[in-house]
C-alpha cells in the first residue's frame, strides 16, 4: 500500500522543485492575464451586436441582417439610429398614428401629421417639420418618407 494513503504523518507529499522557486506566481499572473484578455475578446465581440458601439462592418452586417441599407449621404449616427430601430420602424411603417414615432425614435422632432388633405387622394398625409430638421435632414427626406410613410 501507498505510504501517502496509510496516514504516515512524515510523508507529507513536497511541493515540486519547480514551483519551490517563484515559477507557482509567475504561472498564476499568466493564467490571469490570459482570462483577462479573453474576457476583452468576448466583450468587445458582445458589444458589436451594439448598434451604438459596433465598428462600422459590423455595423454594415447588422443593417443587411435587419434589411436595412444605408441611404445616400446619410451621417454614420443617424444610420445607426435606423439600424437600431429598424424592427420596430418597419412594424410601424405605413401607419398614420405611429409616423410621429418613427421620427421621433430617428431624433427628428415632427411638429403636425395631417390626413385627409382636400383636394388630394385619401391616402396622402402632410407632414410638417421645424426648418432646423428641414435643414439637417433635408436631403433624406424624401427617402425616410418614401421608407417609412
Amino acid at each position: 500500500m501507498d505510504r501517502f494513503q496509510q496516514g504516515d504523518p512524515s510523508s507529507q507529499p513536497e511541493i515540486a522543485t519547480w514551483l519551490n522557486k517563484g515559477h507557482a506566481e509567475q504561472l498564476m499572473k499568466a493564467a490571469q492575464q490570459y482570462w483577462h484578455n479573453t474576457k476583452d475578446w468576448v466583450m468587445w465581440a458582445v458589444a458589436q451586436k451594439d448598434e451604438q458601439q459596433s465598428a462600422e462592418p459590423f455595423l454594415g452586417l447588422l443593417a443587411w441582417e435587419r434589411l436595412t441599407e444605408r441611404l445616400a449621404n446619410e451621417p454614420t449616427e443617424f444610420f445607426r439610429k435606423r439600424v437600431q430601430h429598424a424592427l420596430v420602424n418597419t412594424i410601424d411603417a405605413g401607419e398614420i398614428a405611429t409616423i410621429e414615432a418613427i421620427f421621433n425614435r430617428l431624433g427628428i422632432d415632427v411638429i403636425k401629421v395631417t390626413e385627409r388633405i382636400e383636394n388630394r387622394d385619401w391616402d396622402i398625409i402632410a407632414i410638417d417639420f421645424s426648418s432646423h430638421t428641414v435643414s439637417k435632414y433635408g436631403e433624406l427626406m424624401p427617402e425616410l418618407i418614401q421608407l417609412y410613410g
